[in-house]
Order: C-alpha cells, then structure tokens, then sequence
C-alpha cells in the first residue's frame, strides 16, 4: 500500500479514480475535458507507441522543470539516460492491468541540489485506434529556487506497482540492472 507524501498527487489519484467506472479506466478525452484545475500544471499524457514514449501534453510547470516543451517529442529525448526498454515494459504492463506506477526519485538541479520528487502514473483508455495512454504527475517536495537552475537529471530511488481498484500485475517490477 501505497501513501502519498504529496497533496498533488493525492489530488491526482482521486481525480483520476472519479472519471473511471467500476469496470473500466477513465477515457484520456474524458480526463482533459474534466481535469482538476490545481494539477493540469503538473501532468504529462504520453502516448505509448511500440518503442517510445510520445509526449502528447505536457502542463506549464512541468515544461518549467526541464525548460522545453516536449509536446510533440519523444520522452526519451531529454531523458536518454534511462533503460528504455525497461521503461517501456513497465509502461505497457502499466496499461495492460489496468495499474498504477508510484516512484520516488531524486531530482537534481543543475547547481547540484537534490530534491525528493514523488511520481505517479496511471493509464488512461484510448478511443478508437489510437495507442494507449499514460497520464503522469510529479511532486516535488521542496521548491526550486532561482539559484538551482533548470533540471540536469532525475534519478529514481523506489518504484512499485500501484493498485488504483483494478488489480496488479502478478510480476513484479521490472528494474535497472545492477
């Protein structure tokens, strides 16, 4: 079981878990049609492709973190540094059961300072023939001031499945290898 250290993403959670049914997650149309005001800033949609990560909207302080919008590109492109494979076996798991992700990791600004930064990601359906679609936000727990700079890297510290009502896969995570 999982707590969230984070006020936003408990907004998140229980935004997302009132637009889905008994039975089914909330469609990504649905979601941005009805998305919660105070955590639209913070959240990342992906579209998950056969080998990428496809940013299909990314909020204002989300771009501020990293300093570039990456609507229309790869995750990948600024995060090159992660297993992409892993990554995406995770993601497509993610979608499959029907789960959640939660990780904490470590940001690291460019001057050097280190933030703890709480992640959560669920799936969300896609309509028609459109691939299947993550939604994601990020917490950090202390603020960025002036002096650090723009995000150099992130660096995850724990990661495990979230149950969001609809069950868990019956593996575990996959993780970096040591």
């Amino acid at each position: 079981m999982v707590t969230f250290t984070s006020e936003l993403n408990q907004t998140f959670i229980a935004h997302w878990r009132s637009l889905c049914t008994a039975s089914s997650i909330s469609v990504a149309e649905d979601y941005l049609d009805r998305i919660e005001p105070r955590i639209a800033p913070y959240i990342l949609i992906y579209d998950l492709l056969a080998d990428d990560l496809h940013v299909r909207f990314q909020g204002d302080e989300a771009g501020k973190r990293v300093g570039i919008n990456l609507t229309g590109q790869s995750w990948f492109s600024i995060n090159n540094y992660m297993q992409k494979e892993l990554v995406l076996d995770n993601c497509r798991d993610c979608v499959a059961y029907s789960c959640g992700v939660w990780g904490e990791s470590i940001y690291i600004t460019a001057s050097g300072r280190e933030i703890t930064l709480e992640n959560i990601m669920v799936p969300l359906a896609a309509k028609d023939r459109r691939p299947p679609r993550l939604v994601n936000i990020s917490a950090l727990m202390d603020k960025i001031k002036d002096e650090d700079g723009k995000n150099s890297r992130v660096v995850p510290r724990r990661m495990t499945w979230l149950d969001v009502g609809f069950g868990l896969p019956p593996h575990p995570m996959r993780r970096r290898a040591p």
